[in-house]
């Protein structure tokens, strides 16, 4: 088991180390350096082993679906709201209907991550609270406290757009220091292939996972539903499978359908937290090495209380 307050004190101590990141660009960052350090934080934590085996193999297949851009329709966000409990959601920061959405999620239980904008390579507009390469890690970890006190019930996060940025190394350690020292889980939503956002997560053992299909980039109801096969097809092999949609209404009438009795299909339909869970032990199973890699303090991702009273009072 992590323990998170060690690696909170050993990731400051270490950005001290690389302090240069206080006054450059973090993407200009010697590579060595950061590399470096990140190697001798992951060496330095030391983890239990595991009290009981997770059983991994006995469950059914699972799929995780998040609904991303959620905070600046409010109708839409609502009726996303209405599909099956285990669904999880990312909400944009600084949204107009974001904070209400978060608050409203938290009371009934639901799972909710913080949709961040990042730099791409077409020059799109980041919107509110958007990481950008030329940033210092000092402004990097100001965007991100303030783009966290917007989703105070935040447990994980994920970019939006990022085809630029989140294949910078540099860019990525300093975000996922952050990602640690807030106990959050991190999903690459894979805007492209040449990403390093999961790799950097798992490097620091931060509980995290990729995105195996978007079901709506064609957001044509055969097309959803083809996607939402495939989703299921991978789950199906693999044990595990994460989809990502929008709160379109061809999306939201093709779900409803769905997902109304996901067994008939084989699968089991979780959180995007479990569904990380599933597939660490899965892969730590495959490999035939010890199961801690898979046990993770999950019970720090609760949103510390600090963030939901600074919302509250918004």
């Amino acid at each position: 088991m992590v323990d998170w307050a060690l690696w909170g004190i050993k990731g400051s101590i270490l950005f001290d180390v690389v302090r240069g990141a206080l006054s450059v660009p973090a993407a200009r960052l010697s590579a060595g350096a950061m590399l470096g350090a990140v190697a001798l934080l992951h060496a330095s934590v030391a983890q239990s082993a595991p009290d009981s085996e997770l059983g991994c193999h006995q469950r059914p297949p699972q799929v995780a679906i998040i609904i991303d851009d959620i905070g600046y329709r409010q109708t839409e966000g609502l009726r996303a709201l209405a599909l099956p409990a285990n669904v999880s959601y990312s909400v944009l920061p600084h949204s107009p209907h974001g904070p209400a959405f978060a608050k409203r999620a938290h009371a009934l239980q639901r799972e909710v991550l913080l949709h961040l904008p990042m730099q791409s390579r077409g020059g799109k507009a980041l919107g509110p609270g958007g990481l950008k390469e030329a940033m210092t890690a000092t402004e990097v970890r100001q965007t991100l406290r303030d783009a966290l006190v917007t989703v105070p019930s935040a447990q994980g996060v994920s970019n939006h757009m990022g085809s630029h940025l989140t294949a910078q190394h540099a860019a990525m350690t300093t975000l996922m220091f952050f990602v640690q020292k807030h106990r959050l889980f991190f999903v690459d939503s894979v805007t492209t292939s040449d990403t390093v956002a999961y790799n950097t997560a798992k490097w620091l053992g931060i509980p995290s996972i990729k995105r195996d299909v978007f079901l709506d980039h064609e957001p044509a109801p055969t097309q959803i539903r083809s996607q939402f096969e495939r989703l299921v097809r991978l789950a199906l092999r693999h044990g595990t499978a994460l989809g990502l949609a929008h709160p379109y209404p061809s999306t939201m009438d093709v779900l409803v359908e769905l997902l109304v009795d996901t067994e008939r299909l084989g699968v089991e339909l979780v959180s995007a937290s479990a569904l990380i869970r599933q597939r660490s032990c899965l892969e730590a199973a495959s490999r035939g090495r010890p199961l801690e890699s898979a046990r993770q303090d999950w019970r720090g991702f609760d949103p510390p209380a600090s963030r939901l009273r600074l919302t509250a009072s918004r």
